[in-house]
């Protein structure tokens, strides 16, 4: 009856292992294409899972001890123990594995983190030290001060507005113009914004930032197109009015 009860016990255990194996096989498949938080968050699971797992062998080892000392041929209990302990060692190495890996990836992230940011944001984490820990406290603290929607739209719509004035027509003022619009445009879209619907609103911010004589060549140039000139006509128009002025200065 005892040999039984046992056998159950460890059978339990091996379902244990069997469990967080799947785990591990499934987690490389979730983690493609989360987003960095969602990616922390399951690394910070997987570590809790190891810390459980782990405990799997010291029970496993208790009660297969109980077992051999009952049965009458422990000979082969000593190859389940064998088999078991090898299956268990290549799992549990395998998750370490996995999270050093991640960990590793951290601390060659957090000089590039630093590098793509500035102002403001630079100065959040810039007595932060290189560590794969400190990697997941920086991107945290990033999140929590500026991954806020409403202040992130308010923020692009502010830069809109305050895009820089061309006092004269040059070919690089136009072509920096258009793809600061562009930049932000993307942004917005990208934060949930209808920026498609935005047409008119643009045209308008952009043409006020026109040097006088684009400005009214735009006039002319608008009426010519239709009725309701798109956006993507005000950029055409632009980039050619810049490839139109460059070629010019080439030729002198």
């Amino acid at each position: 009856m005892a040999e039984q009860n046992l056998i159950r016990k460890r059978s339990s255990l091996k379902a244990r292992l069997t469990a967080f194996e799947k785990y591990l096989d499934t987690l490389t498949t979730e983690l493609e294409g989360l987003d960095q938080i969602t990616t922390q968050a399951k690394f910070a699971e997987l570590e809790q899972r190891i810390s459980r797992a782990e405990q799997i062998i010291t029970d496993f080892d208790s009660i297969q001890n109980e077992l051999e000392c009952i049965v009458e041929k422990p000979e082969e209990q000593y190859i389940i123990r064998e088999d078991f302990e090898s299956r268990f060692c290549k799992i549990i190495s395998s998750a370490k594995s996995s999270l050093s890996n991640f960990h590793k990836q951290n601390i060659k992230k957090i000089p590039y983190l630093r590098a793509s940011l500035e102002g403001t944001a630079a100065q959040v984490i810039k007595s932060i030290q290189v560590t794969s820990d400190n990697y997941n406290l920086a991107w945290g603290i990033l999140c929590e001060r500026f991954d806020n929607k409403r202040l992130l739209v308010q923020n692009h719509v502010r830069a809109l507005f305050n895009l820089e004035n061309i006092p004269r027509e040059s070919s690089s003022k136009i072509r920096l113009l258009l793809d600061e619009v562009s930049k932000h445009l993307r942004s917005l879209k990208q934060l949930g914004e209808q920026v498609d619907s935005w047409d008119t609103l643009i045209i308008y911010i952009v043409t006020s930032k026109l040097d006088n004589y684009t400005a009214k060549e735009w006039e002319k140039h608008k009426s010519d197109v239709s009725d309701t000139p798109t956006l993507q006509n005000l950029k055409n128009f632009l980039k050619n009015r810049a490839d139109l002025f460059r070629n010019d200065r080439e030729k002198f």
